[in-house]
């Protein structure tokens, strides 16, 4: 019989015993039940990516960044889902290149 441990905060562990998949999976700065999209990998590359652009873009990355950490922090997915659609338009419509973002989360996804 399969046996996991995990935990809602910070790090995770994950351990499948007796079973033909027995593994053990750790990880940190990770949700057990995140999303496809890599918050904190999204998060980083908004940042980033705002050294690049245009001032007035670049400070809307910054905010974008700062409300996705605050909502994947409280594990608000309401929240974490309206930011993304806020950062898909802003993609939608920049006019200078976000690249790590746009590789990241693609519009309309």
């Amino acid at each position: 019989m399969p046996f996991r441990i995990s935990s809602a905060s910070g790090g995770f562990v994950v351990a499948n015993v007796n079973s033909p998949q027995a593994v053990a999976h750790g990880g940190y700065g990770n949700r057990a039940n995140g999303p496809d999209i890599p918050h904190q990998q999204l998060i980083e590359a908004l940042r980033t990516d705002a050294h690049a652009v245009t001032p007035d873009e670049a400070v809307r990355a910054r905010e974008y960044a700062d409300d996705l950490a605050s909502a994947v922090d409280a594990q608000d997915t309401d929240r974490t889902a309206r930011i993304l659609a806020r950062i898909n338009a802003l993609l939608s419509t920049a006019t200078a290149a976000f690249t790590l973002t746009r590789d990241l989360l693609r519009p309309g996804s």
